[in-house]
Parts: C-alpha cells; sequence; structure tokens
C-alpha cells in the first residue's frame, strides 16, 4: 500500500492528479469524530465512545441535573467550568433573595444523543480542546416552598419538558497537569444550555 500511494505521488499525468485530490479527499482523511476520540484517548487510554455516553446516561446526566434542579451549587462547582457554572446557576440567587426552596424533581432524562465531537481552540490559551456536545430532553417537575414549606411557585402534578445541549471535555486535555477529579474521572461540561424540547 505505502509503494503504492508513493507511485501516486510521484507519478506526473492528469489521471494521478485525479488520484491524488481523491486521497486527499476527507473520506481517507481522518474524521473529526476519531480525532477527538484519540485526543480523549491520549489523557485516558480506556476511554470508548460508547461506555462513556452510557455512563453519561446512566450516572453523570442525572448528577448534573439533579444539582441544577435542587439548587446544589457546590456539586454543580465541580463539575462545570466557570461559565457553565454561571449558565446553570444564574437563577439561585434569584431563588434565595425571594426565600425560594426548591423542590423540583428530575423524572426521566431521554434521548440523549451525541450531537458532534469536534476540536476547538481554547480563546485565553490557544490550545485545541477536545469537545463531545450532546443533547437530551428531561422530565421535570418545578416546584418552589417557603421556608414553612408551603408551595410558592410551580404545582406538583405539572411536569414540564426540557430540552438540553451540554458540552463536555476532559481537563487533562486542556491542561495536562490538572490532577485528575476522582468524581467526575476529570471530565468537565464546557457549555450547558436549556433548549426547546425536541
Amino acid at each position: 500500500m505505502l509503494s503504492l500511494r508513493r507511485g501516486i505521488e510521484e507519478t506526473d499525468s492528469p489521471l494521478m492528479d485525479r488520484v491524488r485530490e481523491i486521497f486527499a479527499s476527507p473520506v481517507f482523511q481522518e474524521s473529526e469524530q476519531a480525532r477527538v476520540v484519540k485526543a480523549f484517548q491520549s489523557v485516558d487510554p480506556s476511554f470508548n465512545l460508547e461506555e462513556f455516553t452510557s455512563e453519561l446516561a446512566e450516572f453523570v446526566v442525572p448528577d448534573i441535573m439533579e444539582a441544577y434542579l435542587s439548587g446544589d451549587a457546590v456539586l454543580l462547582e465541580e463539575w462545570c467550568s466557570e461559565r457553565a457554572h454561571a449558565q446553570l446557576t444564574r437563577g439561585f440567587e434569584v431563588q434565595i433573595q425571594h426565600g425560594l426552596i426548591s423542590d423540583c424533581k428530575l423524572l426521566d432524562i431521554r434521548r440523549l444523543e451525541l450531537v458532534k465531537a469536534m476540536v476547538i481552540e481554547d480563546g485565553g490559551t490557544g490550545v485545541d480542546v477536545p469537545v463531545l456536545t450532546y443533547r437530551f430532553t428531561t422530565q421535570e417537575v418545578l416546584v418552589f416552598r417557603n421556608a414553612k414549606g408551603d408551595i410558592t411557585l410551580g404545582k406538583e402534578d405539572n411536569i414540564v419538558s426540557s430540552g438540553w445541549v451540554i458540552v463536555f471535555t476532559k481537563d487533562q486535555c486542556v491542561d495536562p497537569n490538572i490532577p485528575v477529579n476522582p468524581n467526575t474521572n476529570g471530565w468537565r461540561v464546557l457549555e450547558a444550555a436549556k433548549t426547546d424540547s425536541w
């Protein structure tokens, strides 16, 4: 195969020019998803995309969503970048100011799927960072109580569907010197946004 490729590269003819174009096409180049998987495997040789997606659906996303719904800023800080933490905790201060205590419940997570695997440039450091973007839908009950336990916002029987997009990376892909957090296995939420449910 190597000698065939060398022969194609060294031959000067219109036909070989076309063959070289074909070999240079995206079909023969490494896919973006393969590059991202390889980048994660460089810091975690046991990384497997299918296993990670299953782990997200079973443990990680429920943990993050339950922390969000219950107003647990400390747990969110463990999982999230500063930006994602700010996105998810934006309403917490308002809840506290109005004396609202979250009694929100996560009922279900549905249709978690990988939307895109890509490499982005970290604007602050110029480092190429592999990311995995997932979307999913949650079924939630949004209820807030006052200090006496009375419901002041929402209804216990009102189930709400919310769409979400979350972007993950590994801390060690951003900076290899960051120790692996055993609670998150080094994973970090870079972005998190509620979307229209789909």
